[in-house]
Formats: structure tokens, C-alpha cells, sequence
């Protein structure tokens, strides 16, 4: 077996089968793609902020003992340097505070790369990343939901939003890795064809209602404070919420009015004038002109006290403004 790289040498390594893949958050020397051993990716822990509410929780991954010696869950290994690596730890702590432990795992590449068919060729595994940093959440914390029937987990990711948005976009992100690593990742797979049921039985949206905006999920790293709102297009909670009541309201400058109706734009902080009403993170309001029209709705990824707080401020400001850390 041949081996390079270790944690408690030159450099730390932190292995990302979720969030992490697309959003680490931290900066990092290089990464790669590689898979840990005889463990499974699954959709049994819940949450009760990012993916969803304590109400109402979502489903995001957690590991699992696999059922067969010798399965791989592939993800993304980042190597940061050693100095700085306890602030990132420290951060990533943060972030994984809903029931994830810190653990270390030996990660592996392929000599053949990634992919479906990849079966090593009859030569041994490149233990690419020892004793790298990976965070799981078990049956013991209390935010862990278990097994259930994959129509029933595919339901309840389709249905949940949180403060980062639909659940159905971290589905998707997890998807859209596992097709650029060309893996084939039997759970994921089942719940996207349970997903493109629920999507095929959605009733059409009525145009004539003002947009529904959602927070935007895909945003590159680089810009870690969310939008107010943003715009999607997909279907999903469309009818509730061109029909609920609105909890309040946040009045924009007109150029934000013509990028949000005519461009698509996600609604930043900069661009608010005045926000009306008390309300909380996933709660429904009305986006007014300056005029008082409503022109829009949509579930916001910010309180009412914590948009007063930064409205007109740039993104880059936004973190020190709050003094959060806003993981996934």
C-alpha cells in the first residue's frame, strides 16, 4: 500500500462527504478526491437550522457502518497547512455543532481514479490522506432522525427549508459531486428518483402571482454571508408561498426592483431601505418598492432585527456586522 501525506506531519487533512465538498469555508492548500473504507454515506441526521427548523427538521448526511467489507464513500480531501489549521478546526466545530463528532479516518485514492467502474485494477490503494479530520454524527446526539424508507426521507428533504435554504438543494449538491467524481452512489440515486416523482406530481405555478424568491445555495465559497432572498426555479414551495401571509416586510431601492423582476438577482443587503414588521430566519415576507408595491415574496434567510442590522452593507461586512459564523 503506498501512502503519502499525514496529519500529524507537514500538513493537516480534512475529508468532506457533505457540505464540505462544495463549501468548505476555510482556505486550504490544494484538494483532492478520495474515499474512506467501510463506511456509508446516508441521509439519518437531522437539522434543525441550515436544512431546516425545530419544527419541521431536515435531513442532511451523516456516516454509517456499511453493509459490505470493502465499500467506499468517496468525498473531497483539503489539505491546510498546519499553522492556522487549529482556527479552522476550531471554526469547523462551529459549523458542525448539530450533533457532529470529530473524528480521524484514513483516506485513499484510487491508481486508477475515480469512477463507477473503478475497481483498483488488482492494485493496491494509495493511502493519500492518514489520520484525516472527518465529522459524523451517530445515534447518540440529538439531532440523529435514522433510517426510514427512502420515500419517506426523499418527502421530508423535498418539503424542508432552513436558514441555508431548501433541503432539495443539498440533495442536489451532494448529486452533482458524486456525477462529477463519476460515482455511483447507491442512496443518493434512490432518493433523486424518489425527488423526480415528487417534482413530476407538482402542480403548475400560476404566473400571475409575485415571484417567490428562496435563498441561493450556489454561491461559490468565496462568499460566505447568504442573500436576503434569492431567486429560483424550481417549483418547489412555490404554492405556499404565493398564498401564506406574509410576516413582514423589507422595502428596496428600485435598481433592486428591476434586477430581482427582470434579472433573477438575489437580494443583497446592500440594496435594502427599510425593513417593516417583526420576523425570523424562514419566515415569509413581502420585498415592497420604494412606492410600497409589492413585487415579490419569498422565505428570508435573515431576522427581522439582524437585516436592520446590516441593511446597506456590503457582503463583506456582513459577518463582522452580525458576528456570526454561518456554516452549512
Amino acid at each position: 500500500m503506498m501512502a503519502y501525506g499525514d496529519s500529524d506531519n507537514e500538513c493537516v487533512y480534512v475529508f468532506g462527504y457533505g457540505s464540505l465538498m462544495w463549501r468548505p469555508g476555510f482556505a486550504y492548500i490544494r484538494k483532492f478526491d478520495g474515499y474512506i473504507m467501510n463506511m456509508k454515506r446516508v441521509f439519518w441526521q437531522g437539522s434543525m437550522d441550515h436544512r431546516g427548523t425545530p419544527a419541521a427538521p431536515g435531513r442532511v448526511v451523516t456516516l454509517a457502518h456499511a453493509d459490505q467489507e470493502g465499500h467506499k464513500t468517496w468525498g473531497v480531501v483539503f489539505v491546510i497547512p498546519k499553522e492556522g489549521a487549529y482556527e479552522i478546526l476550531d471554526s469547523l466545530d462551529y459549523r458542525e455543532k448539530g450533533g457532529y463528532l470529530r473524528v480521524r479516518m484514513d483516506v485513499f485514492s484510487s491508481p486508477c481514479g475515480s469512477g463507477i467502474n473503478d475497481d483498483d485494477g488488482g492494485r493496491s490503494p494509495i493511502l493519500s490522506a492518514r489520520g484525516a479530520y472527518v465529522y459524523y454524527g451517530d445515534e447518540t446526539n440529538r439531532q440523529y432522525l435514522g433510517p426510514a424508507p427512502a420515500c419517506q426521507i426523499a418527502s421530508q428533504i423535498y418539503s424542508s427549508f432552513g436558514r441555508s435554504g431548501p433541503n432539495i438543494d443539498y440533495l442536489l449538491n451532494v448529486a452533482k459531486e458524486m456525477d462529477r467524481m463519476n460515482v455511483k452512489d447507491d442512496h443518493i440515486t434512490e432518493l433523486m428518483e424518489h425527488i423526480r416523482l415528487l417534482q413530476c406530481a407538482e402542480p403548475p405555478f400560476d404566473a400571475s402571482t409575485p415571484v417567490p424568491l428562496y435563498v441561493d445555495d450556489s454561491l461559490p465559497s468565496s462568499s460566505p454571508p447568504r442573500p436576503i432572498l434569492c431567486m429560483r426555479k424550481e417549483r418547489q414551495r412555490r404554492n405556499s408561498i404565493s398564498s401564506g401571509e406574509a410576516k413582514g416586510k423589507i422595502v428596496v431601492s428600485d435598481s433592486a426592483m428591476s434586477a430581482i423582476s427582470n434579472l433573477g438577482k438575489a437580494l443583497l443587503a446592500a440594496w435594502i431601505v427599510q425593513v417593516e414588521g417583526v420576523f425570523q430566519h424562514t419566515e415569509l415576507i413581502a420585498i415592497c418598492d420604494l412606492a410600497g408595491t409589492v413585487f415579490a415574496r419569498g422565505c428570508v434567510s435573515y431576522s427581522s432585527d439582524e437585516i436592520a442590522r446590516i441593511q446597506g452593507a456590503h457582503a463583506d461586512n456582513i459577518p463582522s456586522l452580525l458576528g456570526l459564523f454561518r456554516g452549512e
